[in-house]
């Protein structure tokens, strides 16, 4: 296989006497057994190691990176736009979503300015990454939410979601 795919689930172990009822969540995850239908033949490493929960910014910082901006570069790229990379699209998006204006209030000429992500609350970041996705779906572009993303990565298939 010369595609390098990896996985990475969560789960609880139960409490329990045996391995099987310890491990239900994990060999319950239908995502998972794809996974390991796909890889069959395959050499696996497993890590287990406990989950270390990140911040909700950058969990959406995340999000924001790994699949708003691919959609975004297809986007892009399909408008005509040349040579459009994640960085490209990213800046594409933040004219489009973080453009905001100075006003001169002794002569009312404004001038537009890019609010840099770096500088935005949660909140703010949240607003713009929910704009991001409003101004790609009025493209007629569809943005997947993480969980159906990485499944579509995994198994090369559409229209999953986490239910």
């Amino acid at each position: 296989m010369s595609k390098i795919i990896s996985y990475t689930t969560k789960f609880t172990p139960r409490q329990a006497i045996n391995l099987r009822d310890i491990l239900i969540d994990l060999y319950s995850n239908e995502t998972f057994l794809k996974y390991l239908t796909l890889m069959q033949g395959t050499q696996l490493s497993i890590v287990i190691e406990p989950t270390v929960l990140k911040a909700e910014k950058e969990q959406m910082y995340a999000y924001y990176h790994k699949v708003v901006c691919s959609v975004a570069m297809t986007l892009f790229t399909d408008l005509g736009w040349e040579s459009v990379d994640k960085y490209k699209a990213d800046e594409i998006l933040k004219t489009q979503c973080a453009k905001d204006f100075l006003i001169n209030t002794k002569t009312g000429e404004q001038v537009p300015f890019l609010e840099p992500k770096s500088r935005m609350t949660k909140d703010r970041f949240r607003k713009y990454l929910t704009d991001c996705i409003h101004f790609i779906e009025s493209q007629g572009y569809e943005v997947p939410d993480s969980v159906e993303y990485k499944i579509e990565q995994l198994t090369g298939l559409t229209g999953f979601k986490n239910v």
